[in-house]
């Protein structure tokens, strides 16, 4: 994520996005918000707005013959990182579900993001489930997961 006047004051690395904000680690930084936000001590995690006027914009590079992703003895890199997220069921909070609320919002499922696993993302997760071809039973775990993802 680039900061500043055409994107020349600071760039973070975004890690998570959200409905309403944007994580992003960054050196150089004084983790600080309020203030001065770079020209700092050390390397921070820090959440920002996405709405905020100090964003310019958002870019990755080109790396020639495509990013390097780091073999893995025996899983592909998808059932890596598949393997990595949390089941998730009714009663669960923060934001895994709400990354599954957005998933399901837009496929046009009527969900509020709220971040609570309540009885209409579980609704709404039965439907998806019943559209992938695997079992609805409302939960969201390695077999819903890539459904929602649509990696498999």
């Amino acid at each position: 994520m680039f900061y500043g006047p055409a994107g020349t004051t600071h760039v973070e690395l975004v890690i998570a996005v959200n409905s309403r904000t944007i994580t992003t680690i960054g050196g150089n930084t004084s983790g600080s918000l309020n203030g001065a936000y770079y020209n700092g001590d050390g390397v921070y995690r820090k959440t920002v707005t996405r709405a905020s006027s100090r964003i310019y914009g958002y870019g990755r590079p080109a790396y020639t013959g495509g990013a390097y992703v780091p073999p893995s003895p025996s899983l592909d890199w998808q059932e890596a990182m598949l393997q990595q997220l949390p089941t998730l069921k009714r009663g669960a909070s923060g934001e895994h579900v709400e990354t599954v609320q957005g998933l399901l919002a837009a496929r046009s499922h009527p969900v509020t993001l709220d971040g609570d696993f309540g009885s209409a993302t579980e609704a709404a997760v039965k439907a998806v489930q019943r559209w992938g071809g695997v079992t609805a039973d409302g939960e969201v775990g390695p077999q819903t997961w890539p459904v929602l993802l649509r990696v498999k």
